[in-house]
C-alpha cells in the first residue's frame, strides 16, 4: 500500500484525473461507471479530501464541506463517516478498535494527518484538561440555552417585587410562554434552582 501526501495531489494532477474520468463518463454513461467502479480507491478519496479542504495561517488542513453538531467535517464513506478519521484512514493507515483520532492542534475541522494522534476516550480527555480546554458553559453561554443572564435577572426582580406586595405583571406561565421555554425551566430559573452562577448579581 504506497503512501499517499497531500503535496503529491497538485492541482494539476486533480484536474488530469478529473478530466480522465469526466472522458470516461462521456464514454460509458455516469450508470456504467457506477457499475464498474462501485467503490472509491484511496486515491479518489485522497483526491476529494484535497478538493473540500484549505490551507490556512494556523498550518491547519481545514474541512470546507458539511459539518456535524461538533464542528467536525462530514464525510460519508461507509463506516468513516468523520472527515478527519478518514483522512487518518486514507494517508496513515487503519485506525484499531476502541481508539479515537484526536488533534494536537485542538481544531475539529482540520483534517491534516500530521496534526493527529491516536488515543483512547480517556487520554483526550486528558488532553482537554491539559489544555484548559473542559471549561463547563453555563447559562446563556450553553449554545441550547433560550433564556438570557438579563432576562433571567427580570424575571427574579419581578417574583422578588411582587413578593413585597407589588402587583405582578405577568405569571411564569405567561413568561415561559413568552421566551419558549418549559414552564419548569422558568420557575426554576426564576426560584434560582438554576441560573445559580446569578444568584450573587440578583
Amino acid at each position: 500500500m504506497s503512501n499517499i501526501t497531500f503535496d503529491m495531489l497538485s492541482e494539476r494532477e486533480v484536474e488530469m484525473r478529473l478530466q480522465r474520468k469526466m472522458d470516461r463518463i462521456a464514454r460509458f454513461g455516469q450508470q456504467r461507471i457506477r457499475q464498474l467502479r462501485p467503490k472509491r480507491t484511496r486515491w479518489e478519496v485522497a483526491r476529494l479530501l484535497v478538493r473540500r479542504s484549505r490551507k490556512v495561517a494556523s498550518g491547519c488542513r481545514e474541512f470546507i464541506g458539511c459539518l456535524d453538531d461538533c464542528g467536525y467535517g462530514k464525510f460519508n464513506l461507509g463506516p468513516e463517516s468523520l472527515a478527519h478519521r478518514v483522512s487518518y484512514v486514507v494517508f496513515v493507515g487503519p485506525i484499531p478498535d476502541g481508539l479515537n483520532v484526536c488533534h494536537t492542534c485542538d481544531n475539529p475541522r482540520c483534517i491534516r494527518p500530521s496534526h493527529f494522534f491516536l488515543g483512547t476516550q480517556q487520554d483526550n480527555i486528558i488532553d482537554c484538561a491539559r489544555k484548559n480546554r473542559l471549561e463547563r458553559a453555563f447559562g446563556e453561554h450553553v449554545n441550547t440555552a433560550k433564556l438570557t443572564d438579563q432576562i433571567v435577572l427580570g424575571l427574579r426582580s419581578e417574583i422578588r417585587s411582587c413578593e413585597n406586595g407589588h402587583q405582578r405583571r405577568r405569571t411564569v406561565q405567561e413568561y415561559a410562554r413568552l421566551f419558549g421555554v418549559s414552564e419548569s425551566a422558568a420557575r426554576y430559573a426564576a426560584s434560582g434552582r438554576s441560573w445559580k452562577h446569578l444568584t450573587n448579581s440578583a
